[in-house]
């Protein structure tokens, strides 16, 4: 369980890590519940936080710092209770491992109180710390390892940085939560395991055949000549047409559809749907017991 301590403690008691997983079965009476959230003396200043403890200071703060420092802490400690309350709503979080949730109930709150009042915008989600909550709490699921364990390897990285950042907004250092990241480690596990299976599987099969070149359009309208069948698809569906004159020098084509309709191209236009495969040969020349139309 991870303790960061905030000074100015009040006579509420702090609630342990298995007193906090009793309250996720109590969501809805949490409204008139109280606990502590604790954090370090230098999260108060935010970024500018330089890691010391009062007494590290050569010289003593000036009153107005102090004061000002006091009610930040205040105001983060009440924003963070309030957050925690909100996380134990979450249905994704009670079916989180138990160190998860002590992570997420315990220090994130902090992460997300400091960055929302270190943040000079009105921006919902600073830093991007309460998206990572989610992240976490997705990447910790059984079925996210067994279902789609390259998105977890993808994931991981990205989730790792974010925490430590998170961590270090606090004025702590990721090293203090060694606990809490090989814990994740071991549930990130199967996710990995599964990944490096399908790679080896996948190392395993033979290459798939080389597909044979296609031809050019221009070796594609050679084969057109009167009487040859075509598919083309015209009308948000394919349509089978016949090619029945060619001028002589061959930039024209009239081609017959299957009721009668008749389509005239250019060779240009030929080409670009030959290109873009909207139109497709079915036969150099017309084939005996071939297509219906032909």
């Amino acid at each position: 369980m991870f303790q960061v301590s905030l000074p100015f403690h009040t006579a509420s008691s702090e609630a342990s890590a298995s007193g906090i997983r009793q309250l996720l079965g109590r969501a809805t009476g949490m409204a008139g519940s109280r606990w502590r959230l604790s954090g370090g003396w230098s999260a108060f200043s935010g970024a500018s936080s330089t890691g010391g403890e009062l007494g590290d200071w050569q010289d003593s703060p000036p009153d107005s710092l102090v004061l000002e420092m006091v009610q930040f802490g205040q105001r983060r400690q009440a924003l963070a209770e309030h957050i925690a309350m909100e996380l134990l709503q979450r249905p994704d979080l009670r079916e989180a491992p138990g160190t998860v949730q002590d992570f997420l109930l315990e220090v994130w709150p902090l992460v997300l109180a400091q960055a929302r009042l270190s943040c000079p915008d009105d921006i919902q989600d600073p830093g991007g710390y309460l998206d990572t909550a989610t992240r976490l709490l997705w990447s910790v699921r059984r079925d996210a390892a067994l279902r789609r364990p390259g998105k977890v390897l993808e994931l991981i990285p990205k989730l790792l940085e974010q925490l430590r950042s998170g961590i270090s907004l606090l004025g702590r250092h990721p090293g203090e939560f060694e606990g809490f990241f090989r814990a994740l480690e071991v549930l990130h596990l199967p996710a990995l395991q599964l990944c490096a299976k399908r790679r080896r599987v996948d190392l395993s099969l033979p290459p798939p055949p080389a597909e044979p070149p296609q031809p050019s359009p221009a070796e594609l309208l050679a084969q057109l000549q009167p009487g040859v069948c075509i598919d083309l698809y015209c009308g948000r569906r394919w349509r089978q047409a016949r090619l029945d004159w060619v001028d002589a020098r061959g930039r024209q084509f009239m081609f017959i559809g299957e009721g009668g309709q008749s389509h005239a191209m250019t060779r240009r236009i030929l080409v670009r749907l030959l290109r873009e495969r909207l139109v497709r040969i079915l036969a150099p020349l017309p084939p005996t017991g071939g297509p219906r139309f032909c």
